[in-house]
């Protein structure tokens, strides 16, 4: 297998054998999946391989804060080791460039869930990004409603890509002994001081590297998300051809999917927008209605 320049932009050079990424739950239907550590729950969601802080003494990574601009609202760790992210109250008025230069050289492959429209290949955006890097990245892009079984096809067959997110709630049955036999153990890289090679890495809490972390040993690359809120965008100009106005209610939204929805042109009135149902609805998470009777 090849090597890629950097394993962390910015960095000095690792082996390009496969590691893990676990996918973060938070504005997924909003965000493209980068390499994310799992934050969600379902099937086997638990901390990678259900390790606690005391238990990694010794193996989680220094925290180390990027600042490029001085927060409003500078981070806070907590007694759990988790870390608030910092809070600006506006954008910069000017930006700064993180990196210089490129920071890759060669290909990898990576394979992600995708609960939204799977973007088109050849993609403008994807290329523009491997410019930057220097690098040929090439995405495998699954449905989300169908990766779990394709995790389970993958990890069993040992066909794995060199980046691969795993959603918690796609952890499969011996995800443990995939995970300690297939992927690379990042653990003497990134344990304490030493990710401070990788700045980026080291801008992670390290509360946060719990969800990568099997067997008392790092395998995956987390990332932590911070409360946002979340909104929907619509094509003004295709409610301006049907004569329709943005939903208010979810009577609204089901007369405007029907409207909207043209199979035959390829047209399908919605993306990913089941948080903004659930928030139309108003019931807290994992709350439910049995018999009348709201339930947790």
């Amino acid at each position: 297998m090849g090597r890629v320049a950097r394993a962390e932009f910015g960095g000095p050079m690792l082996s390009r054998r496969t590691f893990l990424a676990a996918a973060a739950a938070a504005g997924a239907g909003f965000t493209m999946a980068d390499l994310l550590a799992a934050c969600g729950g379902g099937g086997g969601g638990t901390k990678g391989g259900s390790n606690t802080l005391s238990q990694l003494a010794g193996v989680l990574p220094d925290y180390v804060p990027v600042s490029f601009f001085k927060p409003d609202f500078p981070a806070v760790t907590g007694p759990a080791g988790v870390a608030s992210p910092a809070a600006y109250l506006k954008w910069p008025a000017q930006q700064k460039r993180a990196l210089a230069n490129t920071v890759a050289s060669g290909s990898v492959t990576a394979m992600t869930p995708a609960f939204w429209p799977i973007p088109p290949q050849p993609n403008a955006y994807f290329d523009a990004v491997n410019k930057r890097l220097g690098a040929n990245v090439t995405f495998q892009i699954v449905n989300g409603n169908d990766y779990g079984t394709k995790v389970t096809a993958v990890l069993a067959g040992k066909q794995i890509p060199d980046m691969y997110v795993i959603p918690t709630w796609n952890y499969p049955p011996g995800m443990l002994e995939a995970v300690t036999s297939l992927f690379a153990d990042l653990t003497d890289h990134l344990k304490g001081g030493n990710i401070r090679k990788w700045q980026f890495l080291a801008n992670l809490p390290t509360g946060a590297w719990q969800y990568g972390a099997f067997n008392n040993r790092l395998f995956g690359v987390p990332f932590p998300n911070g409360l946002y809120g979340v909104a929907p965008f619509y094509r003004k100009d295709i409610f301006d051809q049907l004569g329709v106005a943005p939903p208010k209610n979810s009577d609204d939204l089901l007369k405007l999917g029907q409207k909207a929805t043209d199979a035959k042109a390829n047209r399908w009135a919605f993306g990913d927008i089941w948080l903004e149902v659930l928030r139309m609805f108003g019931a807290p998470q994992d709350f439910r209605v049995d018999n009348g009777k709201l339930t947790y």
